[in-house]
């Protein structure tokens, strides 16, 4: 070969390695949980009535208290509970998601290995 040909070098294409797709473990306990509330049937075609609010509002800082001492899972979802039941429209998306989110983290404890 002369200096002036330049030698073309066949390159073959790299195959990437096929990820097989596994399912986001939350994914799966939202499902999950779709399921255990459907059996519950139509959910409440009302919210807390206005007389029950104060109420359930001392409940939730009451067990928030008892959360702060012992840190127990039950004082826990019994206090984000409470909170969800006192709040008004403007909140409650919130003060759900706090509930749900806590029961989804304490599920995903008891899922993982020991």
């Amino acid at each position: 070969m002369s200096d002036t040909q330049t030698t073309e070098i066949e390159s073959t294409p790299k195959r990437r390695a096929i990820r097989k797709a596994t399912a986001d473990p939350m994914a799966t306990l939202i499902s999950e949980a779709r399921e255990a509330v459907s059996h519950l049937g139509p959910p409440p075609s009302a919210g807390t009535p206005e007389h029950r609010r104060k109420h359930h509002d001392g409940r939730a800082a009451a067990w928030s208290r008892q959360y702060a001492h012992e840190g127990t899972s039950d004082s826990l979802l019994l206090s984000l509970a409470f909170e969800a039941s006192a709040a008004y429209e403007l909140e409650a998306r919130y003060a759900l998601l706090q509930l749900a989110g806590a029961a989804l983290a304490l599920i995903e404890m008891l899922d993982a290995p020991k």
